[in-house]
C-alpha cells in the first residue's frame, strides 16, 4: 500500500481546500495534532486487532485521500463508540497541555 502517514504533512496534498478545516483543527486543537501524529500507531493497532479478528483494517488506507478522509473526522478515531459525543467534545477541545501525548 502506498500511504505515507509519517510525512503527511509534507504531502502538497494534504493541504487542498477539502482539508481546510482539518488543518485548522490541527492548529487550533492539541488532540487533533496528536491525532494526525500517531495515526500510523492507530493503523497498526487495528491492523493487528483485525487480523486476529479476520476483518478488514478500518485505517489501513492506500493513499492520501482516504487518510485525510478519516482524519476529516479525528473526533470519531478517538471515541468508544465511533461516533462523537458531548463530553468526549469537550474533554478533546481543552486537552490540557501537561498531559503527555505518549500516555
Amino acid at each position: 500500500m502506498d500511504y505515507q502517514i509519517a510525512t503527511l504533512n509534507q504531502r502538497k496534498e494534504f493541504y487542498l481546500p477539502r482539508n481546510r478545516f482539518l488543518i485548522e483543527d490541527i492548529q487550533r486543537y492539541r488532540a487533533a495534532a496528536i491525532t494526525v501524529n500517531y495515526l500510523h500507531f492507530m493503523a497498526e493497532d487495528d491492523e493487528n486487532s483485525c487480523a486476529r479478528l479476520s476483518q478488514p483494517s478500518p485505517l489501513m488506507l492506500p493513499n492520501i485521500e482516504e487518510v485525510s478522509e478519516k482524519l476529516r473526522a479525528w473526533r470519531t478515531l478517538l471515541s468508544d463508540t465511533g461516533k462523537t459525543y458531548r463530553a468526549l467534545n469537550q474533554t478533546l477541545d481543552h486537552l490540557p497541555g501537561r498531559i503527555s501525548h505518549s500516555a
